[in-house]
């Protein structure tokens, strides 16, 4: 399960929030589902957003593809980040960042991902979530 390893509250600088989790995650599917355990509220003003996801990905078939997308407030975001997965043989970092205009209220970011191509099972291991109000 995830955890709040860092906060930030009002005041001048930056807000952030991170969230991190180790034990492998895995899923077949072909339409977006929240990765369960990367998701984070916030009050924040009107300001940009910084969402940072990176985590070990692999894949049980080779020429698969893993596609991410930030949730936000239960809209998916349009910018996606697509990694091929060319082996089953390891596994391989998988990042995706997008900055954010928020409106001044309460917002849920979580990370959606998905298979793309392909019939294997996707996982990610060891991943982060990282949220940053900048003001």
């Amino acid at each position: 399960m995830g955890y709040v390893v860092s906060g930030g509250g009002a005041g001048p600088g930056p807000q952030a929030s991170t969230v991190e989790a180790d034990p492998q995650i895995t899923t077949t599917s072909s339409t977006y589902i929240d990765l369960t355990d990367m998701s984070i509220t916030i009050t924040t003003g009107a300001n940009d957003i910084l969402l940072i996801f990176d985590a070990m990905a692999s894949s049980t078939v080779a020429n698969d593809n893993i596609n991410v997308v930030f949730g936000v407030d239960a809209v998916d975001e349009t910018e996606q980040h697509s990694e091929y997965v060319q082996s089953t043989t390891g596994t391989g970092t998988f990042v995706h960042s997008q900055i954010y205009t928020a409106t001044a209220a309460s917002h849920t970011f979580k990370v959606r991902w998905r298979r793309q191509t392909g019939t294997g099972t996707i996982a990610f291991d060891q991943r982060k979530f990282i949220v940053i109000e900048l003001r």
